[in-house]
């Protein structure tokens, strides 16, 4: 097999489970809400996507999805698009091994790249900081340009890196400083210094001017929320927290992927975490040996132990939790790492060949068990259970090697499903279910595309049947199996049916912004107990899902008997239906009773019938 088959396949697969991976994560709506409006002409955004609720990078990336989905009009391109973009890394890894130690050096280096770990969760929030690899990649190669050439055209170049580099992620703000140093530590003058520095941060400054504009119109609010950031984000340095960042980056993804994807064995993920670590150690050796050959080799490698060690300090101070896309900023100086040592490692003799085989073979399956992981669209998976106030993949550094997990459902949908979802909806209507969960997710973009407007929408709420108002209810096509029902129609995978009744709502919800997270974040909730009580004919089946707040259904009764959902998730989706295991009637007539928390505004009981499938 040729290099370029070998990228090209890694490439498929990696474009093929950002196609199939799920648009539920807050990030990818919003980006592809944006890109539409683009696409359609109807808003052309200054600001681009916010960092943590606090300030925005620029635009380019909703201007850069927009162009496809411009061209094809199918929501299917956005996560291909991703994708595309994510996996150029490949290209670009090959291209710096290539540099270093020709063509053996770069598919080394891109093989480096597959490490188990953090590398595997890149997909998971399909958004923008899956191009925080490729645009350090492409930061590298400028400054090692504008080292080598230092003319304003190679300084420009750089500034252009480290504007994309920016625009990828705020973390990717100390390796674009990093690099910024790099290069003008080799400049001879004064004046070269200068040119650099001026020519640089205007090219940079050039990409972010939408951005700057956009705030200058508003007052600049992220200068607000800026000043006051240190309130909203107690920062905490400490070598307890470094220690537990070092081993989340280099260890604890590994085991996560183990325990929690593949669901093996405590035992079995404890013997993988220890063959990693025998990988890592087997690798730092040779990096030492590299090292001890030459002056220049030294460097390479202190430069890079160095960046990593203040990058972790940096990392630290910029939130005072580490989510999981953190770790992505480390990716590239730790491949640079195992690529120089793995290629090491194969000049030392039979044995020497043979670990660095056995561990780039041992990596690469790693790797692509996981993106097959992500790629089945997986709506019951093993999850992380932390301790109170240990906020699980929100905080890597506080994960640990032995982990409580359990099954949950989730409610997912795919985004090739986001325009047929919406037809339906451009008259007045009440959406219940996973439906309103959908749409209000993803900004009502489908429902613009088809409809111009999304304002005759109303998520939730109480509909009026006999005055013929339309109400629907949705649930993803793993719901209806597990319920054994049939909908009355199918929208790509949602299943949709009238409801007969709806027994408790009281305020309908209009569709999200999408500068705002967490949706309808303002919106204020009464959170109480209360009781719900329904006489309905027994063929019938009650969905009880919240819009808003909490819901928890402490005790459900049909004719004075303790039953359980049929179908729940995590989402707040309950299904109660037919045939009960607990319970049975021969009455045309069942009486329920609910008793909830949860706010009566925001959560809707409605009753509907489906034609079972037994």
């Amino acid at each position: 097999m040729t290099h370029a088959s070998f990228i090209l396949i890694i490439t498929a697969i990696y474009v093929w489970a950002a196609y199939h991976s799920s648009g539920m994560y807050p990030d990818t709506p919003r980006d592809f809400y944006f890109a539409q409006r683009i696409a359609l002409g109807d808003e052309f955004p200054l600001n681009g996507p916010a960092a943590n609720n606090t300030f925005h990078s620029g635009p380019l990336w909703f201007y850069i999805l927009a162009l496809p989905l411009w061209l094809t009009g199918l929501p299917g391109i956005i996560p291909i698009t991703v994708g595309l973009f994510g996996a150029t890394k490949f290209l670009l890894y090959y291209r710096l091994g290539w540099l270093f130690g020709g063509a053996q050096a770069a598919i080394i280096f891109v093989l480096a790249s597959l490490y188990p770990g953090w590398s595997s969760y890149t997909l998971v929030p399909l958004t923008h900081t899956i191009v925080i690899e490729a645009t350090t990649i492409l930061g590298i190669f400028a400054a090692i340009h504008a080292r080598r050439q230092q003319t304003y055209l190679s300084y420009a170049a750089l500034g252009l890196a480290v504007a994309l580099m920016l625009h990828a992620h705020p973390t990717a703000f100390f390796p674009a400083l990093f690099l910024g140093i790099f290069t003008l530590w080799a400049l001879p003058t004064w004046k070269r210094r200068f040119s650099f520095i001026l020519i640089s941060i205007a090219v940079t400054t050039l990409l972010f001017l939408p951005v700057i504009i956009g705030q200058a119109i508003h007052g600049f609010p992220d200068l607000e929320n800026l000043a006051s950031y240190s309130n909203k984000e107690p920062l905490t340095l400490s070598l307890k927290r470094f220690f537990g960042l070092w081993a989340a980056v280099f260890l604890y993804g590994t085991h996560y992927i183990a325990r929690f994807w593949f669901e093996l064995p405590t035992l079995v993920c404890l013997l993988l975490v220890l063959a990693q670590s025998c990988a890592l150690f087997v690798i730092g050796r040779s990096l030492y040996l590299y090292g001890k050959t030459s002056y220049k080799n030294k460097k390479i490698i202190a430069l890079l132990l160095v960046f990593m060690i203040l990058h972790t300090f940096v990392i630290m101070l910029l939130r005072s939790i580490t989510p999981l896309w953190f770790s992505f900023s480390y990716l590239p100086a730790i491949t640079i790492l195992c690529g120089i040592g793995l290629y090491e490692l194969g000049k030392q003799g039979a044995r020497g060949r043979y670990a660095a085989v056995s561990i780039m073979v041992f990596w690469f399956c790693w790797s692509m068990a996981g993106n097959f992981y992500i790629g089945k669209s997986l709506y019951e998976p093993f999850v992380d259970t932390p301790p109170p106030k240990k906020r699980s993949l929100m905080n890597i550094s506080n994960l640990g090697f032995i982990n409580n997990g359990k099954h949950i459902t989730v409610a997912r949908f795919p985004i090739a499903d986001l325009y047929t979802m919406a037809e339906p909806l451009c008259d007045p209507v009440h959406v219940y279910g996973h439906y309103a969960l959908f749409i209000d997710t993803t900004f009502g973009a489908g429902v613009e595309k088809h409809c111009t407007s999304s304002k005759q929408v109303s998520l939730g709420g109480y509909v009026d049947i006999r005055q013929n108002e339309k109400g629907m209810i949705g649930l993803r096509d793993y719901a209806w199996t597990t319920l054994q029902l049939e909908p009355q129609k199918w929208l790509g995978t949602l299943g949709v049916i009238a409801p007969e009744k709806v027994w408790s709502a009281s305020k309908p919800l209009f569709i999200s912004n999408p500068n705002m997270y967490p949706p309808h974040r303002d919106t204020p909730l009464d959170i109480r107990d209360f009781s719900v009580e329904i006489k309905i004919p027994t063929d019938r089946a009650i969905l009880v899902s919240k819009r808003l707040g909490t819901l928890r259904i402490s005790s459900a009764f049909l004719n004075g008997s303790s039953v359980v959902p049929s179908y729940q998730d995590i989402s707040g989706t309950f299904v109660f239906a037919l045939p009960f295991s607990n319970t049975s009637t021969t009455d045309k007539y069942s009486n329920w009773t609910f008793n909830i928390q949860g706010d009566p505004d925001y959560i809707d009981i409605v009753s509907f019938r489906a034609q079972t499938t037994l």
